[in-house]
């Protein structure tokens, strides 16, 4: 398993559209580190921030619904907007 579950919480499942947001992302990601062309990384991975911000939101529509608990919905929320915030400063160059 990779970083972004290992933060997740091992007794819950995520709705669907969380994983399905998250897959996205990490699929963005791979394929800007593959990529040659800087213009398709930063596509990329401005692309794999966005999925992390929706998959935050999404993540704390689940808590608000009860399909996840609190401490587990924090926790998505806060390896996800690491995600973002990495993507984000990867595309100012920092």
């Amino acid at each position: 398993m990779g970083t972004l579950e290992s933060a997740f919480c091992v007794d819950e499942i995520l709705p669907a559209a969380v994983d399905r947001r998250i897959a996205s992302a990490r699929k963005a990601l791979k394929r800007a580190a593959t990529t040659r062309r800087e213009a398709r990384a930063n596509r990329l991975i401005a692309r794999a921030a966005k999925l992390a911000g929706v998959a935050s939101g999404l993540a704390t529509k689940a808590e608000t619904t009860g399909a996840i608990s609190p401490p587990c919905a924090q926790s998505v929320e806060g390896a996800l907007g690491n995600v973002e915030s990495l993507a984000k400063q990867l595309l100012k160059g920092l």
